[in-house]
């Protein structure tokens, strides 16, 4: 496969990257930001062969255009997203959207009018409506939010016209709604601000300072992001499949274990519990619904089952932290 990744620098994308070169994959990485030097390096010696960094701006049609012009992809999976706080949100919300949404249409265009064999849109389980204080599972037929924040906003928006794009142009467009990623490349950068738990607490106990969690009841579906790439490897690859839209995420785990998982981690790590969110410098809002996404669709059509539990999970990622 020749595969074009939009947004390739980014977190989950660079996983992307490494798992697609390892595969045996040719890669488009495309991203406004260089790579990073350490994932150059990880790519090892001769990357160039099969993997092209493309600096650009995914909102800017006429450069997607040249970009399959040049390079001609058998395959899209459009990641390119910005993951707002809410203070980015009240300030830009338009920035966004387009870059969330509305680039997906030059893309979408572009794949059909290029024959591409396969696109993957990167959405998120944001999409689903939150229900306070419950414990339920959720398949993708679930309830969708009610848009009231603008990253699943912008996501079902983007959902919305990969199935626009199937009606009127035929593309084989399919919708992956991963769960909460942590693992490598995971870092505030200017397109993501909002940070994970796994990562906060990793890298306060590496700092040595002392982890103030709350909630220790509240569950969260984590994936290690070598999992997602596997799983959208495998969405790829797939040939007959018979859904349009897949959760992707691991099994829920409470707050309280991905504290033991990361102390397990960094012998030695503080930890004191705190029962509001105002006190924790690793705050969940306690009210949340607790969710657990339905994996199901995706195990029948592919076969995927994840590689890493929490515990080994974040044992790799604070070797890899640790090692950069």
């Amino acid at each position: 496969m020749k595969i074009l990744l939009t947004g390739a620098t980014g977190f989950v994308p660079s996983n992307l990257v490494l798992h697609f070169y390892a595969a045996g994959d040719t890669v488009v990485a495309f991203d406004r930001n260089e790579p990073e030097a350490r994932l150059v390096r990880e790519l090892g010696a001769g990357w160039e062969a099969r993997v092209t960094f493309v600096q650009g701006d995914i909102r800017d049609a006429a450069t997607i255009e040249q970009l399959f012009v040049e390079h001609q992809p058998t395959h899209v999976v459009h990641a390119a997203a910005i993951t707002p706080t809410l203070e980015m949100e009240r300030a830009d919300p338009r920035l966004i959207l387009d870059v969330n949404s509305a680039s997906t249409i030059s893309l979408l265009q572009a794949a059909a009018a290029h024959g591409v064999e396969r696109f993957i849109y990167f959405s998120s389980v944001s999409v689903y409506e939150r229900r306070d204080a419950t414990d339920y599972v959720v398949d993708e037929d679930g309830p969708l939010h009610r848009g009231d924040r603008m990253y699943p906003l912008s996501k079902i928006t983007g959902e919305r016209l990969c199935h626009w794009a199937q009606a009127h142009h035929g593309l084989d467009v399919r919708i992956v709604r991963p769960g909460t990623v942590y693992g490598p490349y995971e870092r505030p950068t200017g397109a993501r601000q909002s940070m994970s738990s796994a990562f906060l607490a990793a890298d306060l106990a590496l700092r040595g300072e002392t982890l103030r969690p709350n909630a220790p009841h509240m569950t969260q579906s984590w994936i290690h992001a070598a999992d997602v790439a596997k799983g959208v490897r495998l969405l790829l690859t797939t040939t007959d499949l018979p859904y349009d839209t897949f959760n992707l995420s691991g099994e829920p785990v409470p707050q309280a274990r991905l504290i033991a998982a990361v102390v397990a981690a960094v012998p030695g790590a503080h930890v004191e519990w705190v029962v509001s969110e105002a006190e924790a410098n690793i705050p969940l809002s306690a009210d949340s619904g607790r969710l657990t996404f339905d994996n199901r669709r995706l195990w029948r059509a592919t076969g995927f089952e994840p590689t890493y539990r929490i515990e080994t999970g974040i044992e790799q990622y604070v070797g890899w932290l640790q090692g950069g």
